[in-house]
């Protein structure tokens, strides 16, 4: 039986990127993040270690503006490296993945002066999400009701900026037509987390045009991301779990017979009666534990 790990929700999420690490994606909340296997296509994902204070897990980050939080960041094409930003400023980070050997490529500085293209626009003064496209060195930015679609390579510039419900169709009616809060690239190709409050969706996001959709609908966060929510998801406690711990085992009904028709000694158990819940064998020090009803354990021992 695993260790029930219990922590503060890490939603609703501030920002998060995609690792270089497949299938992982840090997230962060306020001055915290933790790093998430997010099992793509499935609802097991998992945190791969405790939330941790960003200023402990990213030390080079300690004594800048992003050691007390982030408001958005994206994944670089360039091997593990990220984008981040806060209010006005941003940063490139090597986030040397799990390690703590995280070192800034350049910045912080201000949005303008990293990407002087945005000067004049909505996006100079700071950025609500954003996530790395499948298309090398382009990114999309969102702010408010609006994105802009970037290529942040050796020849920086702007390629497109309009509303979110012109360059994203399938995203009208929805809350991420009015903004997106979080967001993070999968390592499926053009597929993309978005988030808004309680909710989020994964959309493949079609680069270059508008025939993107929705994968799955529009969903609660809340039971739909064990690993935001404050809990590593396990199998319920059982009675037999509290009184024996990990030495449990689990059968059914015909294993628990043919286990104990190994044991010439071993008893035939009683009659089941619709009262019963469980019976608990210990044979050869054995511990068998099988569920038969619904209401009370009865103990039964044998030990040779």
């Amino acid at each position: 039986m695993g260790h029930r790990d219990l922590y503060e929700p890490m939603y609703p999420v501030d920002a998060a990127f995609r690792s270089s690490r497949t299938n992982e994606a840090y997230v962060f909340k306020g001055n915290m993040y933790v790093l998430i296997n997010y099992a793509p296509g499935t609802q097991n994902d998992k945190a791969v270690n405790r939330p941790l204070l960003i200023r402990d897990g990213f030390p080079s980050l300690a004594d800048t503006p992003f050691g007390d939080g982030i408001d958005c960041a994206f994944g670089s094409h360039y091997r593990n490296e990220a984008f981040i930003f806060k209010g006005d400023l941003c940063a490139v980070v090597n986030y040397a993945p799990h390690t703590t050997n995280d070192w800034i490529v350049k910045g912080p500085m201000t949005i303008a002066s990293m990407f002087p293209f945005l000067r004049g626009t909505v996006f100079e003064k700071g950025i609500d999400a954003a996530f790395e496209s499948s298309r090398e060195s382009e990114a999309y930015l969102f702010r408010s009701d609006q994105y802009a679609r970037i290529n942040y390579g050796s020849s920086p510039h702007l390629i497109t900026m309009r509303l979110i419900a012109q360059g994203f169709p399938t995203l009208r009616n929805t809350i991420f037509e009015h903004g997106i809060e979080a967001a993070f690239a999968s390592h499926r190709y053009n597929e993309a987390y978005i988030f808004n409050l309680f909710e989020y969706a994964l959309i493949n996001f079609a680069p270059g045009t508008t025939n993107d959709y929705i994968i799955g609908g529009v969903k609660p966060i809340y039971p739909n991301w064990p690993s935001l929510g404050g809990y590593e998801r396990e199998p319920a406690l059982t009675f037999a779990d509290v009184l024996f711990g990990e030495d449990v085992v689990r059968h059914d009904e015909s294993e628990l017979h043919n286990h104990l028709s190994q044991f010439s000694s071993a008893p035939e158990p009683d009659p089941l009666s619709p009262a019963l819940d469980m019976y608990l064998y210990v044979v050869n020090a054995e511990v068998i534990h099988f569920l038969v009803g619904t209401v009370c354990p009865i103990i039964s021992t044998k030990i040779n």
